[in-house]
């Protein structure tokens, strides 16, 4: 079975409510890439797909997650289509650190529970890989996220963020 055909480490296509959790397919690339320039534009962010860019990895899913299984890469549809998704992958800040990455929810389908349930999977499936801290980057004008976060226990960190739109770096440990 090829990576992108798998279901998320959960073992099975999570549901919540009339959502389908499920793994990224090569076929989902152009609407994910679509749906996070959407929920940027409104905070005046412009998508970055270029070498070394913020959004760089959406467009090369396969080599930034799936390559050498350095992460996860997760849609989330409802009625057919994308409307969330959610990633994470290894990172440099020591042997069982991850970063949680391409956090997005279509404004419509926000305040649901989504998020929550979103970040749930992906612990899940983190924990279930061995890592056990999780940093988050974000942008400080994205203020839904800024109080998110640290709603689920993630705790702003003196460290800088990697990527350089990014102000903020967050830190969880799973236990």
């Amino acid at each position: 079975m090829a990576y992108s055909d798998r279901t998320p480490s959960t073992g099975l296509k999570s549901i919540y409510k009339e959502y389908v959790i499920r793994a990224w397919q090569a076929k989902d690339r152009d609407k994910v890439v679509e749906l996070i320039e959407a929920c940027l534009k409104p905070y005046g962010i412009a998508l970055d797909t270029g070498e070394g860019g913020a959004d760089e990895d959406a467009l090369r899913v396969e080599e930034f997650y799936h390559k050498d299984d350095k992460g996860e890469f997760f849609v989330t549809e409802r009625d057919g289509k994308i409307v969330a998704t959610a990633a994470y992958y290894k990172i440099h800040r020591g042997p069982d650190s991850v970063e949680i990455r391409k956090m997005y929810i279509v404004p419509e389908h926000r305040r649901d529970g989504l998020g929550r349930t979103l970040m749930g999977v992906l612990e899940t499936a983190i924990k279930s890989r061995g890592y056990r801290n999780v940093y988050v980057e974000t942008i400080s004008v994205l203020k839904e996220a800024c109080k998110f976060y640290p709603s689920l226990g993630y705790k702003p960190v003196q460290d800088s963020p990697d990527t350089p739109r990014c102000d903020l770096l967050l830190h969880k440990f799973l236990v």
